[in-house]
């Protein structure tokens, strides 16, 4: 067993039919290994993909060999010191042949041939690691989303089940998203999965929407993983009336028939304003209530006591247009799916 990049070391011994060691060189032994493409840590890109191989050059990545000769030295006596260096992480099947000295093309295997090598791979080289995932985009307030880290060593092989710690880091860029730090519901390291391959995961959740810097780097180093840091948004969940609020309608006096504009804010159940969306105004209903008589003002399809429309503004607030007609006061009750938002029900008084 060894590790990827490192000088590996085995030793032949010549010995004749019964087992005793030769007491002199001058044999012939070759040894090869060959890795064995099945095994699951076995990477596509050796395979010869060739947009993969034109990606890792990019990077400076010196792709592994899966095919290797050991250099062979003879030591003078009956031993051969056989050294390798493999940066292909997986198994290899090790195939060991003594030569023919008469007939070279005569190989004949070494006892207990072919073995079996496995190469681990080398220390984590944070600039190839990468995140990717859902969460690497964004969220939604309060919904769990997954992120992933996939770990690799400087030869570009998976570094394995529970080989790595990273520390995760989510910055807000406005300073009420400081309260992030009550909404993460992870520990501070990513733990890698049970599992093949070198892939950690960790779920993140948070209940102050806006925009986040997200660093994911080594927890002793400080260094940072190649895309490293980035940014994601999180975006308010579904509104609610509980933490809706109204605007500029409380203690409003208006004049008789002249339109008049008050802003309803959507928020969700933490309390995050709806920042876009094209159908905020659905779920929304204006109630009107008279307070008092109406004093020579006559209903017919003409003659209506008030009118309004509502209309999102396209940044995530709904424009309450109303035009009231009778010089009277007004309950007017903003409901989000029949339940009063925050400052509703409001009087609101006509002038001449």
């Amino acid at each position: 067993r060894v590790t990827a990049g490192d000088n590996g070391l085995f030793l032949i011994v010549a010995r004749d039919v019964f087992t005793n060691a030769r007491l002199t060189g001058g044999e012939l032994f070759n040894a090869t290994f060959t890795a064995d493409k099945t095994d699951p840590w076995y990477p596509d890109y050796v395979a010869g993909v060739p947009e993969v191989l034109e990606d890792l050059a990019s990077l400076g990545v010196e792709v592994g060999p899966s095919y290797l000769a050991a250099d062979i030295e003879d030591s003078g006596d009956s031993s051969y010191d056989a050294t390798y260096v493999l940066t292909l992480a997986g198994d290899f099947r090790l195939d060991v042949f003594y030569v023919d000295p008469h007939d070279i093309t005569n190989t004949i295997p070494v006892d207990g041939s072919p073995f079996l090598t496995t190469v681990d791979p080398a220390d984590t080289h944070y600039p190839f690691c990468r995140m990717s995932g859902p969460g690497l985009d964004g969220s939604t307030a309060g919904e769990y989303t997954p992120l992933f880290v996939s770990a690799k060593d400087r030869f570009y092989n998976d570094r394995g089940p529970g080989s790595d710690n990273f520390t995760m880091v989510l910055t807000g860029s406005e300073p009420h998203n400081l309260e992030v730090q009550h909404g993460f519901a992870f520990t501070p390291f990513v733990h890698p999965l049970t599992g093949l391959g070198g892939i950690s995961n960790t779920t993140y959740m948070m209940t102050v929407a806006g925009e986040y810097v997200l660093e994911i780097y080594d927890f002793r180093t400080s260094q940072h993983i190649a895309n490293s840091p980035g940014s994601l948004t999180m975006h308010a969940s579904e509104t609610v009336a509980e933490k809706s609020m109204v605007i500029g309608l409380s203690g409003m006096i208006v004049r008789a028939g002249d339109m008049s504009t008050f802003i309803i804010q959507p928020r969700d159940r933490y309390g995050n304003n709806q920042t876009h969306s094209d159908d905020m105004a659905e779920g929304f209903r204006l109630i009107f209530s008279q307070l008092g008589q109406l004093p020579g003002f006559w209903f017919d399809s003409v003659n209506v006591p008030y009118t309004y429309d509502l209309k999102p503004d396209g940044e995530g607030q709904v424009l309450a247009y109303i035009v009231l007609f009778p010089i009277i006061d007004y309950s007017i009750s903003v409901m989000y799916l029949g339940v009063n938002i925050q400052g509703s029900p409001a009087t609101v008084s006509v002038e001449p």
